[in-house]
């Protein structure tokens, strides 16, 4: 869930693709925004993308 708020979508574009709601998306998204210590979805977005980033160049 934390990787398609990365790519942009909505709260309610997510909940429609995982057959969830809103709410549980919000509340989900501030759980993983909490333990990683953001503020943001910005932030969260830039927190997984650097993540991935770092696995692409460690896993060669």
């Amino acid at each position: 869930m934390p990787r398609l708020t990365a790519t942009g979508l909505t709260n309610r574009q997510i909940g429609r693709e995982q057959l969830l709601s809103v709410k549980t998306i919000e509340n989900h998204l501030g759980h993983v925004c909490a333990k990683l210590g953001v503020l943001c979805r910005a932030t969260l977005a830039a927190v997984l993308l650097e993540t991935a980033g770092a696995a692409q160049r460690t896993s060669w």
